[in-house]
C-alpha cells in the first residue's frame, strides 16, 4: 500500500512541475526582450556631457536646470532656470545624473495603467507622486525620458534599494536600479545656506542702519560676550542680550526664496 502511495504521488508531481515552469512568475510577466538589465536611457551613455537641460514634471508643476554643456564634466555648471539661474551644486545634480546614466531595469512590473498609483509610476498629476525627467542636448534634441515612481527599500541580505519606474509611451512599468533621490522642493536644488559662523568664531560686528550712527559689537576674548562698544551708559536696550541676538543672525543664516537683482528694482 504505502509503495502505491509513492508511485501515485510521483506521477502527479511531473505534471505539476511542468505547469510552474510554463506559468509566468506572480506580479511579473516576461520581460520584454532587449529590457530586463539594460540601461532605460541609453541615450545618455556617452553623451551625458551634451546634456544642456533637464525638465522635470510633477504634481506640482515643472522645473527646469539648464547649463552650457562641458563634455568632461557633465555635472558642472547647472542653474535653476526658475529661480534667475542661480547655480545648482555639483553635489546635488552629480547623484541625480549618475543614477539616471546607471538606471536599468531588474524586474518587469505592472503594465496595467489602474495599478500605476500604486507604484507612482503614472503621467504626473494630482493624485500621483510621480515625477517625469526629460532629458535634452544643445539642440533641444531627446536625450531619454523616464517616469519615476516612488523608491523601494533595500530588504533582505544582499539587497539593493530601486526605484519604480516607466517609459512615456510604454505599459510596462520596472523596478529599476539604482534608487534616484530628486530634491523635494524647487529650493533643495540650490544651496540656501547664507552664512553659518560659529557664535565662538564671532569677534566684532558693524551694523550699519541708513540715517543712524553704526553699531559696534565687539569683545576681546571668547569668553567675553559680544557687547555694544561705546554705549552711553544712561541707553535702555530693548533686548538684555543684544550681543547674542547678532551673533544668532549669523547662526544657520538661509535664504527663503531667490530673485535676479534687477526685478527687486
Amino acid at each position: 500500500m504505502r509503495e502505491m502511495t509513492v508511485k501515485i504521488l510521483a506521477g502527479l508531481a511531473i505534471p505539476a512541475a511542468i505547469i510552474a515552469v510554463l506559468l509566468p512568475a506572480p506580479g511579473g510577466g516576461t520581460a520584454p526582450s532587449g529590457k530586463q538589465n539594460v540601461p532605460l536611457l541609453p541615450g545618455l551613455h556617452g553623451h551625458a556631457g551634451d546634456l544642456a537641460t533637464i525638465t522635470i514634471t510633477g504634481a506640482d508643476g515643472k522645473i527646469t536646470l539648464t547649463r552650457t554643456p562641458t563634455a568632461k564634466k557633465p555635472a558642472e555648471g547647472w542653474l535653476l532656470r526658475d529661480k534667475g539661474f542661480y547655480p545648482v551644486p555639483v553635489a546635488t545634480i552629480r547623484p541625480v545624473l549618475d543614477g539616471l546614466i546607471a538606471l536599468h531595469g531588474v524586474a518587469p512590473k505592472t503594465a496595467s495603467p489602474k495599478l500605476y498609483a500604486r507604484l507612482d509610476v503614472g503621467n504626473p498629476g494630482k493624485d500621483l507622486q510621480s515625477h517625469l525627467v526629460s532629458l535634452f542636448d544643445t539642440k533641444a534634441a531627446t536625450l531619454g525620458e523616464v517616469i519615476l515612481g516612488r523608491q523601494k527599500e533595500a530588504t533582505g541580505v544582499g539587497a539593493t534599494p530601486g526605484t519604480y519606474a516607466r517609459l512615456p509611451g510604454e505599459k510596462q512599468s520596472w523596478l529599476a536600479e539604482p534608487a534616484i533621490t530628486l530634491p523635494a522642493e524647487t529650493l533643495d536644488w540650490v544651496d540656501q545656506s547664507i552664512v553659518d559662523i560659529d557664535a565662538d568664531q564671532v569677534k566684532q560686528v558693524v551694523l550699519n542702519i541708513p540715517g543712524s550712527a553704526p553699531l559696534d559689537f565687539a569683545r576681546d576674548k571668547p569668553a567675553d560676550k559680544l557687547a555694544i562698544q561705546g554705549l552711553p551708559a544712561s541707553t535702555k536696550l530693548k533686548s538684555d542680550t543684544p550681543g547674542t541676538d547678532v551673533e544668532n543672525v549669523f547662526a544657520s543664516f538661509n535664504m527663503q526664496d531667490v530673485e535676479p537683482a534687477t526685478k527687486l528694482k
